[in-house]
């Protein structure tokens, strides 16, 4: 999702991420869940690469 985000700024990225990532978790069998402080994250997204 964020990886297509054109921030040339490490900090700003930094920081956003911090912003809207609430925590991820990392299970025994290497799967990955993040939880978002955004109620669609997927939405949030369209919405950064459309600005």
């Amino acid at each position: 999702m964020f990886v297509q985000l054109d921030i040339d700024d490490e900090q700003v990225l930094k920081q956003l991420l911090h912003q809207v990532i609430e925590k991820i978790e990392v299970h025994q069998d290497g799967s990955i869940k993040i939880h978002y402080n955004i109620a669609h994250p997927q939405e949030m997204s369209e919405l950064l690469q459309g600005a």
